[in-house]
């Protein structure tokens, strides 16, 4: 069973007045796993290389065999988050997507 499928399935299980916010939740899932190879793989890469900076540091405090070193990862937190943003690649990614799906439906759909 796929994860949609579970979703589907869970909604019975749901008031009514929440299903809209989830059956969004679930379009969305649906357009992901509906997502070609290269998409998925590019997204995926994307992905890895925003998060890289906080690999990096996981890294290096596992290595320094120092267990103030994990425990400093949590006060690095927002420094590595912040250069997570500035890489920006899964958001250039997914906006690169999205202003395909409009042209793709203004060609379609004028």
């Amino acid at each position: 069973m796929t994860t949609l499928e579970i979703a589907r399935a869970a909604l019975k299980h749901v008031s009514p007045e929440d299903r809209a916010e989830i059956e969004k939740q679930i379009l969305a899932l649906e357009r992901t796993e509906n997502a070609s190879p290269a998409e998925r793989e590019a997204a995926q890469k994307a992905f890895e290389s925003d998060l890289q900076p906080v690999r990096d540091a996981i890294v290096e405090a596992l290595q320094s065999d120092d267990l103030e070193a994990l425990r400093g990862l949590r006060a690095m937190l927002p420094e590595l988050l912040v250069k997570v943003n500035a890489n920006g690649a899964l958001a250039d990614h997914f906006a690169f997507l999205l202003g395909t799906a409009v042209v793709q439906g203004l060609r379609e759909q004028p």
